[in-house]
C-alpha cells in the first residue's frame, strides 16, 4: 500500500522536501527584496539631495548622460 501512496503526485518525502525548499527560497527572496528596497530608497534620497543642492551641475550631468546614450543608440 505504501508504494501506491508514494506514486501519487504531491505525496511522499520528496514533496515535503520540495515544499520546505520552496518556502526557504521564498523567505530568502523576501528578505533580499526588502534589503534592496531600502538601498534603493537611500540612493533616491541621496540623488534628491544632490539635485536640490546643485541643480545646475545636475542638469549638466543629465544632459551629458543623455548625449552619450543618444550617441550609443544611434550607432
Amino acid at each position: 500500500m505504501s508504494d501506491a501512496a508514494e506514486s501519487v503526485p504531491g505525496s511522499g518525502p520528496a514533496h515535503g522536501k520540495a515544499q520546505e525548499t520552496m518556502e526557504h527560497f521564498a523567505h530568502a527572496a523576501s528578505e533580499c527584496c526588502s534589503a534592496w528596497s531600502e538601498q534603493l530608497r537611500d540612493c533616491t534620497n541621496s540623488a534628491e539631495d544632490f539635485v536640490r543642492k546643485q541643480p545646475i551641475k545636475s542638469l549638466l550631468i543629465a544632459a551629458g548622460v543623455g548625449l552619450l546614450i543618444g550617441l550609443v543608440v544611434r550607432r
